[in-house]
């Protein structure tokens, strides 16, 4: 009867023995461990693959191979799809903030945001398809607004006038990402070969004089590489001159 009692106890001795010895292996090995599962680590894995793939490629299933895990454990941290891609554009919203004070002045402080939003896009390209179908209301979107609105507050303009500023930065920024995403990624070359042959043939005809001496006979209608601070100082240039003219 005493060797029965002993029984589990060998057992769980012999239990005991086997993780030592596996700890000891994943030790020598560098073996890391895995990562808890949480809402974060779950948005971190999501946004990893919509920026590699497309946010098309985002889906539990797809979630839970990353991770490793059973579907129905993310449905703990995240309620469903649509959860996700709120957490997700919550996320990339709070790189479009600065971080601390913004100092100088309204010139220095919106330049600030745009380089600010204009990295966030390109590390995001997602975010240029899904504009109008993600969340555009969240905690950190309101903070990015917030900051930007702040900027022109205080000046010497009406409320639409400083609305205005704010949206022209945003617009501007984003228009020339959208532009930018599509040369420098992978999706359709900005020009082709048949869309410069098809240059050469128009301008040929002798109907757009204007776009001739500007593009050249080569029909290179390739922007130049980079134009995006020298039309971010021509956009507030002309804020300036109705900040002066008011003062005026």
């Amino acid at each position: 009867m005493s060797s029965d009692r002993g029984e589990p106890s060998d057992r769980r001795d012999r239990a005991d023995r086997r993780r030592e010895r596996l700890v000891e292996r994943s030790r020598r090995h560098g073996a890391r461990p895995r990562r808890h599962l949480s809402a974060e680590l779950v948005v971190e894995t999501a946004l990893r693959i919509a920026d590699e793939e497309g946010v098309d490629a985002v889906s539990m299933r797809r979630l839970a191979t990353e991770l490793r895990v059973g579907t129905m454990s993310l449905y703990h941290h995240v309620a469903d799809k649509e959860e996700l891609l709120e957490l997700m554009a919550d996320a990339t919203s709070a790189e479009l903030i600065v971080p601390g004070e913004l100092l100088g002045d309204w010139r220095e402080a919106l330049r600030a945001i745009a380089h600010r939003t204009r990295d966030a896009f390109l590390r995001h390209p997602w975010l240029i398809d899904t504009a109008g179908t993600r969340p555009l209301v969240t905690r950190n979107a309101l903070r990015h607004v917030e900051q930007s609105v702040t900027i022109v507050a205080a000046l010497d303009v009406d409320r639409d006038t400083a609305v205005a500023m704010v949206m022209a930065t945003d617009d501007y920024t984003i228009g020339h990402v959208f532009r930018q995403s599509r040369i420098a990624g992978d999706r359709r070359p900005f020009a082709t070969e048949r869309d410069r042959d098809r240059v050469r043939e128009l301008l040929a005809s002798g109907e757009f004089p204007h776009v001739e001496r500007v593009f050249a006979a080569e029909g290179d209608i390739t922007p130049p590489p980079d134009t995006f601070d020298a039309g971010l100082e021509w956009l507030f240039d002309g804020m300036q001159a109705v900040l002066d003219a008011r003062r005026g």
